[in-house]
């Protein structure tokens, strides 16, 4: 289905009359800033709610009745896992109690959208991705944190989209991420990645690529001579159906 031009063009062409708030036949990218954070904040609403019913009965199952460490970890994380996600724990556990609350909990599973708790997220990222050691990220290893995080997006595309795609992300890269110029993602940066404004960024950087007749907004020709491009725009809705279409076959 997802592979079917006709089913991703059909679905993009509904989902730009919403994201065209002024229904003036164009896509600005305030729009599409506006479009991509709701599905982000959506994004995080399923999930959070989703591993909340699963924490909820596997704790029933253990007999436990709060959402201590020792109980969490025993549910969810392998022994390689454990120290760092520990921390963590420590960290937004804001009355030292051992045990989260439902907002301390939310801030354990996304730091990056707290101020107060980003460098939580950005320590681990560099020791997950940075295979030289360095303390940095360079576009190789910020590549990767890039395909860890959007697979479902880069999935469909074909080996030269694969390309084109990876050659956008080094612009971006070298353009917007890697503020210094010196070819790195530091701390500060990357922090600055996690926290700041990622629609923005990337409805900016989707209009530039896409926009042929340099007008500085996409027409609805131009989003769909590449729908494979822009399937990070189709609602959850979409992936739902996809889902349930696969599981009939």
């Amino acid at each position: 289905m997802l592979n079917d031009e006709r089913v991703l063009k059909e679905s993009l062409q509904k989902v730009i009359t919403i994201i065209d708030s002024d229904k003036d036949e164009r896509v600005t990218v305030d729009e599409l800033k506006v479009w991509m954070d709701a599905i982000h904040k959506e994004t995080i609403r399923r999930e959070f709610s989703q591993r909340l019913i699963y924490l909820e009965h596997a704790l029933k199952e253990l007999k436990h009745s709060q959402l201590n460490w020792e109980a969490y970890a025993s549910i969810v994380f392998p022994a390689a896992e454990m120290e760092k996600q520990r921390k963590r724990w420590s960290t937004v556990d804001e009355n030292n109690d051992g045990i989260l609350t439902k907002d301390e909990f939310f801030a354990f599973m996304y730091p990056r959208v707290s101020d107060k708790h980003a460098h939580l997220e950005v320590k681990e990222l560099i020791s997950m991705f940075d295979k030289d050691f360095d303390g940095n990220l360079n576009f190789d290893e910020f590549y990767r944190f890039i395909i860890h995080n959007r697979r479902r997006e880069l999935d469909p595309y074909t080996p030269s989209e694969r390309q084109g795609a990876e050659a956008e992300y080094k612009d971006y890269f070298d353009k917007v991420v890697d503020k210094n110029k010196d070819g790195f993602m530091d701390y500060e940066e990357l922090r600055s990645f996690l926290i700041g404004d990622q629609s923005l960024v990337a409805a900016k950087l989707l209009t530039e690529h896409h926009d042929e007749d340099k007008s500085g907004f996409l027409s609805i020709s131009e989003i769909l001579k590449t729908p494979q491009h822009f399937t990070r725009l189709l609602p959850h809705q979409f992936w739902d159906a996809l889902r349930a279409k696969r599981d009939e076959l």
